[in-house]
């Protein structure tokens, strides 16, 4: 087989799966800060992993450091994109999404607020999402599966945020 024809088929092999990939995104529809983790006022993010089988893990933080959601500010970021990918057929990606709070480093280390995960499936063509709680978190069992309400509750800390996800 001739070196040009191998490269056509792999090209349309990577266009086919292309064609089964379901594009999926998780938003960050709200953020409240009911009581404050830190008397000196707290500064939090989002720490989004991703784990793929066969795949090295992919991280991110919302909003980039050296930003962060306080009490002053949190009313600018509504309607956050946290991740974005896509999820070839039969295929899955599991997903931890924590929100911490920003010590001032080297000194101290950032604490863990909460952490809740999820598992986003394309099941022939049609998107499963299965939430779990991790730590320090309740999510309302009531809500639907694409969008879920969080309270998050850590000593002194209280918070209520809304995720969802597109597909």
């Amino acid at each position: 087989m001739s070196h040009f024809r191998k490269i056509i088929i792999i090209a349309a092999l990577s266009m086919l799966s292309f064609l089964f990939a379901k594009p999926v995104e998780i938003w960050l529809d709200e953020i409240q800060i009911i009581s404050e983790h830190d008397k000196m006022g707290d500064q939090l993010y989002f720490y989004v992993l991703e784990n793929r089988k066969d795949q090295d893990l992919e991280d991110r933080t919302m909003p980039a450091f050296p930003f962060s959601y306080t009490k002053k500010n949190i009313k600018e970021f509504e309607s956050v994109l946290l991740w974005r990918d896509e999820v070839a057929k039969n295929n899955q990606v599991d997903m931890t999404v924590s929100l911490l709070e920003r010590e001032a480093p080297p000194w101290f280390q950032d604490d863990v607020m909460g952490i809740v995960s999820l598992n986003i499936k394309n099941d022939a063509d049609k998107i499963k999402v299965k939430w779990k709680n991790e730590e320090n978190c309740s999510i309302d069992s009531t809500s639907k599966s694409d969008v879920k309400k969080i309270t998050i509750q850590r000593d002194a800390g209280q918070y209520k945020i809304k995720l969802r996800v597109v597909y």
